[in-house]
């Protein structure tokens, strides 16, 4: 059975619902930006948010394309998640593939969040593992 192909379901929409689970296994879903580079999705939230914590606990995550609200606009897929390691060379990429699907106001905002002193983390998102 081959990999579901996260990229292509989500190609063209601007947000995703990032749904991630409580240790009591309650479901938390967030609406985000998200970019793809190399087959994979990435994000950068703030390093000490809830979702970072829920996923350095348990990876499992599902995604579905969504509205700024969170209106979830088509299916859900089933995927893995982790956050990268500070100096992870995939960190630039990430960085670069989100730069050029959101341009200046991304970069904004990053300029924002570091002008505060809030830390940014990037979580790599990847198919489930099947089977």
């Amino acid at each position: 059975m081959t990999e579901p192909d996260l990229s292509s379901a989500l190609l063209d929409e601007k947000f995703i619902s990032l749904a991630t689970f409580k240790r009591s296994g309650e479901e938390v879903r967030t609406p985000l930006w998200f970019a793809e580079a190399g087959g994979r999705l990435y994000l950068r939230t703030l390093a000490n948010s809830g979702k970072v914590k829920r996923i350095r606990n348990n990876g499992r995550v599902r995604i579905a394309p969504c509205d700024i609200a969170g209106k979830i606009t088509g299916a859900w897929l089933d995927a893995e998640a982790h956050a990268l390691a500070p100096g992870d060379a995939t960190q630039e990429r990430a960085d670069r593939a989100l730069d050029a699907k959101y341009g200046d106001e991304r970069r904004e905002m990053t300029r924002l969040m570091a002008e505060q002193g809030k830390p940014l983390e990037f979580i790599e998102i990847r198919p489930a593992a099947s089977g």
